[in-house]
């Protein structure tokens, strides 16, 4: 997949003209089919995301116990986290 960005270098059209081109498969890939994604990194997606719906408090502890979910007896566990 190509991503082009085209664009006057001025604001009249006999300018110079720039493009920009980058492929997407030019970028390393993590999860499946590519490398794992270290604590750390998966650390700071995630907090990022769930700033934006989620209270303070509860990111950290939500993100332990989502590290690991297959430890979990009763899915409530999880769930209060989400509110």
């Amino acid at each position: 997949m190509t991503v082009r960005i085209n664009g006057f270098g001025g604001r009249r059209p006999y300018q110079r003209r720039r493009r920009l081109t980058s492929r997407v498969d030019d970028y390393e890939r993590c999860g499946p089919g590519g490398h794992m994604m270290s604590r750390d990194e998966l650390w700071t997606k995630f907090s990022d995301c769930a700033e934006r719906s989620s209270p303070k408090a509860s990111i950290a502890p939500l993100f332990d116990k989502l590290s690991s979910v297959a430890d979990i007896t009763v899915v409530t566990e999880l769930t209060t986290l989400m509110r």
